[in-house]
């Protein structure tokens, strides 16, 4: 796993997990074997994630238990209409013009009913909320 891995977190592991030094790339491209460091024939191992993907792990977590379905339901059903909006299909298509991407997205939000937002932003700030919790245990 990449050593700044955010969504390799998210799942259950069973057994060892080796880290890779991934440092090379960042985001999405981290998991790119062909961007990890090598060392003779192997990969350059590291001995733990970054701060910043445990905390990110942590916080994650921590806010989904906090979540009802139907809260996250309603939390992913909107991000994807909105992120649907910038007809972007892959994560660089999304950063590709992200001026007019940004302009579509915030378009999209503000034809979001008052209901919905008061919902999205209740689950936002428990995210942020269990970020505070999360951060002095990281740092």
């Amino acid at each position: 796993m990449p050593k700044s891995s955010v969504v390799g977190t998210i799942f259950e592991h069973s057994g060892m997990i080796t880290y890779v030094d991934s440092s090379r790339r960042t985001g999405i491209h981290q998991h790119d074997p062909f961007s990890w460091a090598v060392a003779g024939n192997h990969f350059v191992e590291v001995p733990e994630l970054t701060a910043d993907s445990v905390l990110f792990d942590m916080t994650l977590k921590q806010w989904l238990n906090q979540l009802s379905h139907e809260q996250l339901e309603k939390f992913v059903d909107t991000l994807f209409d909105v992120l649907l909006a910038t007809n972007a299909k892959t994560l660089d298509e999304l950063s590709d013009n992200w001026l007019k991407k940004t302009g579509a997205a915030v378009k999209a939000l503000s034809r979001i009913d008052n209901q919905t937002k008061e919902a999205v932003m209740v689950v936002l700030r428990l995210f942020f909320k269990s970020a505070r919790k999360s951060v002095p245990y990281v740092l």
